[in-house]
């Protein structure tokens, strides 16, 4: 297994409200910000006004969520699963067999431990350094996977197919140039076009080994129900749902994880964009199941942490009083879309039959203070009143 190691972020692609999981430092080993501590607009210009490039933390946790609950899946079955990959990728990089013994054996492990549900936890696999993303990915996508389709009422015969499929979706991706797989800067036309032939190469790998289903999850990943994905430009239904099911599942955890070029984004950010997506990239009633059930799996993680100031699509910037696993939290509106603060707070139940929705969370020094100073005036020190939130 990978030894943890340092990470590095380039400070141009920090942005207000990112938490790294570590104390960050310079080069130079001086400390710059406390781990789990949003950045704000006023550290990010810090950082650059002295000429500070590069960030180095160490993650201090193996999961993304590990607190407040038992895990669904064991640690040493996450441990298992990580040398799989690794040899999955020595497989092929060696021209020999993939180990289907092994990927089936673990898929089936999993499957029992999701159908079981005895821990209440998804502890996805956390990155150990820039160079294992690949490992970390395909088991969480495999894990997200699972956890839908349990969901979705699937069997243990589906599960399975779900499992491998997401461990092997991005599997071509062996065949990409390393230097455009990781190159920091966005992609050229060309090389987003070679890139673009990973599903293909995947698929070219297991069509001989595993089922048609399978073989769809590994070509379709990346297909969307607008007809705008690749590498076939399929639409509607026509890719299937196990595929669109681990699509949805790639692009959570792809926006949640951090990669030698940004950050990982907050969990808020990526059900916002798959939100946002749905009737585009995904099936509306699969994103939709997504974003209503999956969150409860995160643990002790609120979506939206208890006092969080955030601003909402119509321009609306509202409080949030309690922790929410929920895109759609109680909230009260401090500051009306005019621009108006009420003689009151405005108590909100943001619901998803509704067109409102938290666009952004705020993380503006002095616009929180003085929306610090509003919320005190309001309710002082004690808790919001019970004519509150019904």
């Amino acid at each position: 297994m990978s030894k943890q190691q340092p990470l590095a972020v380039s400070v141009n692609f920090l942005y207000p409200g990112v938490i790294l999981k570590g104390d960050a430092y310079t080069d130079q080993g001086e400390k710059v910000q406390d781990g789990f501590v949003p950045f704000t607009e006023e550290k990010i210009a810090w950082l650059k006004s002295r000429g500070i490039t590069t960030l180095y933390y160490t993650p201090t946790q193996e999961t993304k969520s590990t607190s407040g609950g038992e895990p669904i899946i064991p640690q040493e079955l996450i441990d298992k699963g990580w040398d799989i990959t690794k040899e999955v990728e020595d497989c092929l990089r060696k021209n020999a067999p993939l180990p289907t013994k092994e990927i089936n054996g673990l898929i089936d492990e999993f499957v029992e431990k999701i159908v079981s549900l005895k821990g209440t936890t998804l502890n996805l696999v956390e990155l150990r350094n820039y160079d294992d993303y690949t490992y970390t990915h395909s088991l969480n996508v495999a894990l997200l996977s699972l956890i839908l389709g349990k969901k979705l009422g699937y069997n243990e015969d589906q599960l399975k197919i779900l499992g491998v499929g997401g461990m092997l979706h991005d599997i071509g991706k062996i065949k990409i140039p390393l230097e455009i797989l990781n190159k920091p800067d966005r992609l050229t036309t060309e090389e987003f076009e070679i890139m673009k032939r990973h599903p293909i190469y995947g698929y070219e790998i297991v069509k001989n080994v595993y089922s048609r289903f399978v073989q769809s999850i590994v070509l379709y990943h990346h297909e969307k129900v607008s007809g705008n994905g690749y590498p076939l430009g399929k639409k509607g239904n026509e890719m299937g749902e196990f595929a669109q099911i681990a699509s949805i599942a790639d692009v959570f955890d792809a926006i949640t994880s951090a990669r030698s070029y940004k950050p990982a984004r907050p969990f808020w950010y990526a059900l916002l964009c798959i939100y946002r997506e749905q009737g585009k990239s995904f099936p509306p009633r699969l994103a939709q199941i997504f974003l209503k059930d999956i969150p409860e799996y995160f643990g002790n993680n609120p979506i939206f942490p208890k006092g969080s100031f955030v601003r909402l699509n119509t321009g609306e910037i509202a409080y949030v009083p309690e922790d929410s696993f929920t895109l759609w939290p109680q909230v009260y509106i401090l500051v009306t879309a005019k621009k108006e603060i009420p003689i009151r707070p405005i108590p909100l139940t943001l619901s998803p039959d509704d067109t409102r929705i938290i666009d952004q969370q705020i993380f503006d020094e002095k616009l929180i203070t003085n929306l610090q100073k509003l919320v005190d005036s309001y309710f002082g020190k004690e808790k919001p009143p019970e004519w509150k939130l019904k």
